[in-house]
């Protein structure tokens, strides 16, 4: 069936950020004198928003150390979130196969952050709509800013496809009723992508397009 909304996450999936992220996260534990963490321990905690980020490598519930650390990365990370941070292979190729549809970014990234990557790097003309962690509605694995899509363009939920990364993802799409899409290249590297329940599981960009000219989407 021909998918008139196609949804994608930023972080890992469209986008990879791992670097900068790593960098930010790095220098906040650094300000707040804790041990540094590798890439891997860090990239297994995002996903799903800042404090989340910060709390878990401080490994700090105390809301004011949290906030503190959430400031040190911000400062950092609004000055540096371009240094590395690309577009992966092949996404401008799905963009532009998907032009005249509609397309939307999902992410639990804050929206200053979200805006100036995808404006970089040159996604935001193909863009209907872009709904970040910091808009009112309920962040991901909570499905609601794919049902608000579905729900304002009359769109089903089988005329949707959901691209992502993660566990995160693969819920926001079980949750949303959509098929979900979860590609390897992102933060997941950690966790067995097939044993999620997305409906495909593919390595990168170029194996989608393959898919979606295969299933005429």
């Amino acid at each position: 069936m021909l998918k008139k909304l196609v949804a994608y996450d930023l972080d890992g999936t469209l986008a990879d950020t791992r670097r900068d992220i790593v960098c930010g996260v790095r220098f906040m534990l650094k300000e707040m004198k804790k041990p540094i963490l590798d890439e891997i321990q860090i990239e297994k905690y995002v996903g799903e928003g800042l404090n989340h980020l910060v709390a878990m490598c401080l490994g700090e519930e105390d809301p004011k150390t949290i906030d503190r650390g959430a400031g040190f990365l911000r400062r950092y990370y609004k000055e540096h979130l371009l240094d590395y941070t690309r577009l992966y292979p092949s996404a401008e190729c799905v963009l532009e196969y998907f032009k005249n549809r509609i397309q939307v970014v999902v992410t639990n990234k804050p929206e200053p952050f979200t805006s100036k990557i995808l404006t970089a790097l040159h996604v935001m003309p193909y863009l209907s709509a872009v709904h970040t962690g910091e808009q009112g509605l309920p962040r991901k694995p909570d499905p609601a800013a794919l049902i608000k899509e579905m729900s304002d363009r009359k769109i089903r939920p089988e005329e949707v496809l959901w691209i992502g990364d993660s566990q995160i993802d693969a819920q926001t799409g079980k949750n949303a009723g959509v098929e979900t899409v979860l590609l390897r290249h992102g933060f997941a590297s950690h966790v067995s992508l097939e044993s999620l329940g997305a409906e495909y599981v593919l390595d990168d960009f170029t194996a989608l397009l393959a898919l979606v000219r295969e299933k005429g989407w």
